[in-house]
């Protein structure tokens, strides 16, 4: 939890000035709705209405540097292989990624909520991230 919101169950006099020009004395419950013994309805609240939105506590650095594929083949020496049948062989293994470098405090920065044909760019949440995959292959020429 940001240390920022960790007063959500208590009152903040807010710096500033009143309507008449004097120095603001009054205090804010900075929780949503109703305050213990306050008949005031406060609504949805301080944090709701000003963090909820795009604001600087929600943008973060999504730097990102990732290992996307990798493959590692071995052909199978030809003294290894029947002389008439088979000419060449080989076996693989790839790996796509692999490894995520990054700053970005949800799951893959890469991921988004959206579709291709959304105009909302930089909006993450609610996604699964990339798989890891591997492969094996085997290839033999005949």
């Amino acid at each position: 939890m940001p240390t920022y919101t960790t007063d959500r169950r208590s009152y903040r006099v807010f710096d500033g000035v009143l309507a008449d020009g004097t120095r603001n004395t009054k205090s804010v419950w900075m929780g949503q709705k109703f305050a213990p013994n306050d008949p005031v309805d406060y609504g949805e609240g301080y944090y709701r209405l000003y963090y909820r939105n795009v604001s600087e506590p929600f943008v973060t650095d999504a730097s990102w540097v990732r290992l996307r594929s990798a493959s590692l083949t071995y052909a199978l020496p030809a003294e290894w292989l029947p002389k008439r049948s088979i000419k060449n062989a080989s076996v693989s293994v790839t790996g796509n990624n692999l490894w995520l470098w990054t700053k970005f405090y949800g799951v893959d920065p890469e991921s988004s909520s959206y579709d291709a044909n959304s105009n909302n760019d930089g909006s993450a949440g609610f996604t699964y991230p990339t798989a890891r995959t591997f492969m094996f292959t085997l290839n033999i020429g005949f």
